[in-house]
């Protein structure tokens, strides 16, 4: 088995880390609040401080920090200021530049919202194209996010080289 290391939080990019810290208990077979005690231990600097508070605020309610606490709390202390509007953000996102910039941003905020089925992610990410797009992409009803962006990259390039052939 490789040996495998959670890498120190000390308060930047929390999503990433929290997402590292999850692969990193699966791969180790780190279950429930063990999961925090771990976590707990990388934590440094800013994001240490952080934790005795945390910490001394659950003692005193006499709770215990259960691994979705510890995530919803550091997440809201250390993530941007749009954390709890991710799912806001997604529905509204539109496509202004280039494909590829809009695949990863639409990327990012997918991987942070909850709950929602593959069918309204296809349908938010269709409805954000560029309008020739989204209509190319439309006429092949892709059921997956997967079919949906293969689907976007095979029809932006092709209306691209479309208006090369007009322009040359």
């Amino acid at each position: 088995k490789p040996k495998v290391v959670l890498s120190t939080f000390t308060g930047a990019d929390p999503d990433a880390w929290l997402n590292q810290a999850v692969q990193y208990f699966e791969l180790n077979e780190i279950e429930g609040n063990d999961r925090v005690k771990y976590a707990a231990y990388y934590l440094d600097g800013e994001a240490n401080v952080w934790w005795q508070w945390l910490t001394s605020v659950y003692r005193g309610r006499r709770q215990v920090i259960r691994w979705n606490d510890f995530e919803r709390e550091l997440l809201t202390r250390f993530g941007t200021s749009d954390y709890h509007n991710y799912n806001e953000a997604l529905s509204r996102i539109r496509q202004t530049g280039s494909l590829r910039d809009y695949l990863k941003e639409f990327e990012q905020l997918a991987c942070r919202v909850r709950g929602w089925l593959e069918t309204a992610l296809v349908g938010a990410f269709i409805g954000g194209l560029k309008f020739d797009l989204a209509a190319e992409v439309r006429l092949e009803r892709p059921e997956s996010m997967h079919a949906a962006m293969e689907v976007a990259r095979r029809r932006d390039d092709h209306l691209t080289a479309t208006r090369r052939g007009r322009t040359d």
